[in-house]
């Protein structure tokens, strides 16, 4: 502790109840160490809510200092939420170097991150959000904003599904403007439950069998009701699982800020989303996003020097 720089609290179950941890907790507030949080939420792997890992720590006083406001960064172990996780822990590390401490407009990046990248619909999607799927409408409303032209969230069921077919002089009826392209299903500790639950299960069914893309999203963020994709087996209609719901790969629905966008990103993907042509230059850390666009050229030549950091870091993990 006395030789380190800075220290890395790693928040899992039963850390906050051992004592040499919190040891490690009382040398880093009384000596002042710089410290980052690293939150493991998986519970297969003794992760646990943050909001159940501050309690843990008994003493108010200590909880109070310790959990100031500062950047919590979520541990992901799929590839591409994963180097966001290294990404920010090398920033956090950098930042109280001598070379870059105080330097606000600090933040690092890696070339070619899918989560930076401009997408566009060019052909527009109504994605369907069913009043029966808890969750759904706001999971499709929070990556809204990051589309705001050819994406629109809909909650009035397509007529396939209201089991209605219109006809006029007996020819169908053209489909409405307003007729989703897109079924989502927020997969969620609360999906196909109760009542809505049996609504739901008929919907994603008069869906697919209308040939309707039925898009899956698994929440994976414990705060939001996420849980371990195999609960889906338990609680998803026999006779949907059986159709083969589940052959297609759910777009997971992380925890993080960052980490939050890359799942915006792979699931515009999913829908048909483009990257915009033109170079970009990417900016990861969400502290900085705000601040000045530009920056002088020694910035970015850190920040590339850093980004090799990163690669070297990613190896020894």
């Amino acid at each position: 502790m006395e030789e380190s720089t800075v220290i890395l609290i790693l928040l899992s179950r039963g850390y906050f109840l051992s004592r040499n941890c919190l040891r490690e907790v009382a040398a880093v507030l009384d000596k002042g160490k710089p410290y980052l949080f690293v939150h493991e939420s998986d519970e297969q792997k003794g992760g646990a809510p943050l909001a159940a890992l501050r309690l843990e720590l008994q003493s108010e006083v200590q909880r109070e200092q310790l959990f100031d406001g500062r950047r919590i960064t979520e541990w992901h172990r799929a590839s591409q939420f994963q180097m966001i996780s290294l990404v920010e822990i090398a920033e956090g590390m950098l930042r109280e170097t001598p070379s870059y401490q105080g330097d606000d407009r600090f933040s690092l990046y890696f070339p070619g991150a899918v989560h930076e990248k401009q997408l566009a619909f060019h052909t527009p999607v109504r994605l369907y959000a069913s009043r029966n799927n808890p969750g759904a409408e706001e999971a499709a409303v929070e990556m809204r904003p990051h589309y705001k032209e050819g994406f629109q969230v809909v909650s009035e069921p397509p007529k396939h599904v209201q089991g209605v077919v219109s006809k006029r002089g007996g020819s169908p009826v053209r489909a409405a403007p307003a007729e989703p392209t897109h079924f989502l299903l927020y997969l969620s500790k609360k999906t196909f439950q109760g009542s809505k639950g049996d609504g739901l299960a008929h919907e994603v069914l008069a869906a697919r069998a209308a040939g309707m893309p039925v898009i899956l999203v698994h929440e994976c963020d414990g705060e939001r009701d996420g849980c371990a994709f195999s609960t889906f087996f338990q609680t998803t209609p026999h006779d949907l699982i059986h159709s083969g719901l589940y052959n297609e790969i759910a777009e997971p629905f992380t925890s993080g800020e960052t980490h939050r966008k890359l799942s915006y990103t792979l699931l515009a993907k999913k829908l048909g989303a483009t990257t915009i042509k033109g170079r970009v230059m990417p900016r990861l850390s969400s502290d900085t996003q705000q601040k000045e666009k530009t920056a002088p050229r020694s910035q970015w030549v850190k920040s590339a020097g850093a980004v090799r950091a990163v690669g070297k870091l990613s190896r020894i993990i």
